[in-house]
């Protein structure tokens, strides 16, 4: 089940979480009555994307022939790392986007949420690819 849960880590933290803010938002009345600074969670969502976009070319700039890379490869980590990234600066576009078309800042909020832990899954597989791949 771990490893499952590991495999499908960007889609089974979004659905997580989802499902703990919608049960969060009808159980808790003082949720309701949250204000958001959307200008703030907009500007995290471009830099955020910045930064995915950064990790994106460090990733590409590491060297494919050491042994960690071919493990890394091998135990389909570039798949799971990719798809976090990729689904990490759609959830931050979106975003903004909404953000554009004047949706609800509660909406807003919670697509940065996923946004979010989508860059933090990826930051982690970044550190652990620079910092355990010995040259």
């Amino acid at each position: 089940m771990i490893k499952l849960i590991k495999q499908y880590c960007y889609i089974v933290f979004p659905i997580v979480t989802i499902i703990v803010l919608i049960f969060s938002y009808f159980k808790f009345e003082y949720i309701k009555s949250l204000t958001y600074d959307i200008s703030t969670i907009i500007q995290m969502s471009g830099t955020l994307v910045g930064f995915l976009v950064t990790a994106i070319t460090i990733f590409a700039s590491v060297p494919k022939n050491t042994e960690y890379m071919k493990r890394f490869e091998k135990h389909q980590h570039k798949k799971i790392f990719g798809r976090c990234i990729s689904l990490g600066i759609i959830f931050l576009v979106i975003c903004i986007i909404i953000w554009l078309l004047r949706f609800s800042d509660m909406f807003i909020a919670l697509v940065f949420v996923l946004g979010l832990q989508e860059t933090i899954i990826s930051a982690y597989y970044l550190y652990r690819l620079c910092f355990d791949n010995k040259l």
